[in-house]
C-alpha cells in the first residue's frame, strides 16, 4: 500500500513537472504570453495531488493525545488546543488551531515547559515548528473530535 502510493506520488510529481517545462516552453514561444487559466488549473491540480500523496505517505504525527476546544478564546475566536506526539522516540508538542487556514501554532511541550519560547530551531536553541506542515493532520483529528 504504502510502495504505491510512494509511486502514485513519484507519478503526480512527474506529470506536475512536464507540465510546468511544457508551459514554461510555450511560454518562451509565445514571446512570454500569458497562461490561459485552464493550464494552470491543471498544473495545480496536479502539484495538489502529489501533495495529497505526500502527506498521506509521511505522517508527521504519531499520535494523538488530547483534544480540547477553548470556545472563549482569544478576543472572542475560539480555538482547539492538540496535544500528541510527533513519533514515538520524539517529544510531546502541543498544538494551537484556530478557525480559518494556515493559522496553526506547534510547539514542544518540553523546551516550553522550560521557557523557551523563541523562534528558531530546536538545535539552535529555538521552539520552531511549521504548523502548516501539521495542520491538515491536526485538523483531521479535531474534526473526528468535534
Amino acid at each position: 500500500m504504502r510502495d504505491e502510493m510512494a509511486s502514485r506520488q513519484a507519478k503526480s510529481l512527474q506529470a506536475a513537472i512536464e507540465q510546468i517545462q511544457a508551459a514554461e516552453n510555450r511560454w518562451h514561444e509565445d514571446g512570454g504570453a500569458r497562461l490561459q487559466d485552464d493550464e494552470l488549473t491543471r498544473i495545480l491540480t496536479t502539484l495538489a495531488e502529489a501533495v495529497v500523496a505526500e502527506r498521506v505517505t509521511h505522517k508527521l504525527i504519531h499520535k494523538i493525545e488530547e483534544i480540547e476546544y477553548h470556545r472563549n478564546g482569544v478576543s472572542g475566536e475560539g480555538f482547539h488546543v492538540v496535544t500528541f506526539q510527533q513519533h514515538p522516540e520524539r517529544t510531546k508538542m502541543v498544538g494551537i488551531v484556530f478557525l480559518g487556514r494556515d493559522r496553526v501554532a506547534v510547539f514542544d511541550r518540553e523546551l516550553l515547559g522550560r521557557g523557551v519560547i523563541q523562534i528558531g530551531l530546536p538545535d539552535d536553541g529555538g521552539n520552531s515548528w511549521h504548523g502548516d506542515q501539521f495542520e491538515p493532520e491536526l485538523r483531521a483529528a479535531i474534526h473526528k473530535f468535534d
